[in-house]
């Protein structure tokens, strides 16, 4: 057997495995006899099929099977003594190993496309600064957050005519050729938020209407999308008629939002159990919660800079096939990831290439996320999720009472349902999240483990 290295194209290069017989001959004839021993093929007892029809039922799969078992032990080693720092998995030059050809035994040559790492300077100089942003919060910001809670945090009452903020319950109604209500129609009762509404025609054609009225309206302009649309006429996507009939809209209800007063049960509700007694507190907290949420966007900014400095102190170029490689083996192409990576390939180089100084700067200075942490990570997440959104916190508190039930009755595991969420701006004391409850949620999520790799690495 012999291994060379040739194509070298920058961090790009292929090893040629070279497989004489006397690496495989040996292998392959006792591959063979075990097969003999189990195959089944009628008309012959197990064990007595002729060597000869076996080696042409079986013969070349078997080859191939013993040549990449070689292939695969010979890489193996290859990476062991050193001979290479690789970045990634070798994968088969498929168009050279086109050639091959298994009806004429004899030497055989594979060939495997490898990626080199680079040489990393991570070394830090005088000559690398990079600005820190400390955000401070205005006033403004604080008001327009406490305006958000109180409408958050208001209650609905009935209105007599429709205002830009205010939702409507009506129905809608199927009108034939003639502008009249079909007997037989489509009709569909819903809900409309107005400032959801992008068409300004239509919004205009809503404001200042009152209970009971009748107006024809356009359900197609009044949707943000085609599955809204079907929402509205109660069909399935696809069951949408073309062209789309006309239909009237009759008013039922207008409820509009009342802000939540400016009290300490207002308090409670944005900070559950917290000593918080005034408004000047209530705003203090509340400038040092976005602070600390603004501070993240500082972070990030940071991060990226340090990362374009040291990408500029690394000068080095990554073949696109390398990349394409990388792709491939990390990406999900269910969800059409790969494709959409490979479309902006410029991109995809310059993740690729900090991900290696990044990795290099970790493993210099001893940098892992812990189990633990990754755990901590996922626990905060959830809990400023819940924080931020009153009936989802509601909502999991009933899953969590009801699966505790179904546990004790049945001893099964619980599974959690995740929902993605940024904001950070509540307190940690709200009585639907329990310490235990988000320690399960946790452990669930810890048993993915691309998700985990994902979290450790974000």
């Amino acid at each position: 057997m012999n291994i060379t290295k040739e194509n070298v194209e920058g961090l790009a290069a292929t090893l040629k495995i070279e497989l004489e017989p006397a690496d495989y001959q040996e292998k392959y004839e006792s591959q063979l006899k075990d097969y003999q021993h189990k195959a089944k093929v009628p008309g012959f007892r197990p064990g007595k099929v002729p060597a000869g029809m076996l080696k042409k039922m079986y013969g070349k799969s078997v080859l191939y099977e013993v040549l990449m078992h070689e292939c695969n032990d010979a890489l193996i080693n290859y990476m062991r003594e050193g001979n290479e720092d690789l970045i990634t998995t070798p994968t088969v030059n498929e168009e050279k190993n086109k050639q091959i050809d298994l009806d004429d035994p004899s030497t055989f040559n594979f060939y495997f496309d490898i990626a080199i790492a680079p040489t990393i300077n991570t070394e830090i100089d005088d000559s690398m600064k990079v600005d820190y942003y400390k955000v401070e919060v205005p006033d403004s910001s604080v008001e327009k957050y406490l305006l958000d809670a109180r409408s958050r945090f208001g209650k609905y009452e009935d209105a007599d005519l429709i205002e830009e903020k205010d939702m409507i319950a009506g129905t809608f109604d199927e009108l034939d050729e003639n502008g009249i209500v079909k007997e037989s129609g489509i009709k569909k009762d819903i809900f409309i938020y107005m400032e959801q509404i992008k068409d300004e025609e239509c919004k205009q054609k809503l404001l200042s209407r009152k209970v009971l009225d009748v107006l024809e309206m356009d359900p197609k302009k009044l949707a943000r999308s085609e599955y809204e649309l079907a929402y509205f006429l109660g069909l399935k996507t696809e069951e949408l008629p073309e062209p789309l009939p006309k239909f009237n809209l009759t008013i039922n209800r207008i409820t509009r939002s009342k802000p939540a007063e400016l009290n300490e049960e207002l308090i409670q509700k944005i900070y559950p159990k917290s000593s918080i007694s005034t408004m000047e507190e209530l705003k203090e907290m509340l400038r040092t919660d976005l602070e600390a949420e603004l501070m993240k966007d500082s972070d990030r900014k940071f991060y990226n800079d340090v990362a374009k400095v040291f990408e500029t102190k690394n000068d080095f170029n990554i073949p696109d096939k390398v990349i394409q490689s990388f792709l491939k083996d990390n990406a999900d192409e269910k969800d059409g990831a790969l494709e959409k990576m490979e479309e902006d390939m410029e991109h995809a180089k310059r993740q690729f290439k900090w991900q290696l100084i990044e990795n290099k700067i970790a493993k210099e200075n001893n940098l892992y996320v812990r189990d633990d942490e990754v755990k901590d990570f996922i626990k905060s997440h959830f809990r400023q999720q819940v924080m931020s959104d009153d009936e989802l916190a509601n909502e999991l508190a009933e899953v969590r009472d009801s699966e505790h039930d179904h546990n004790h009755e049945h001893d099964h595991d619980q599974d959690e349902q995740k929902h993605d969420h940024d904001h950070e701006n509540k307190a940690v004391g709200n009585p639907n999240l329990k310490e235990d409850y988000l320690d399960n949620i946790a452990s669930y999520y810890m048993k993915d483990e691309k998700q985990v790799k994902d979290i450790r690495y974000s």
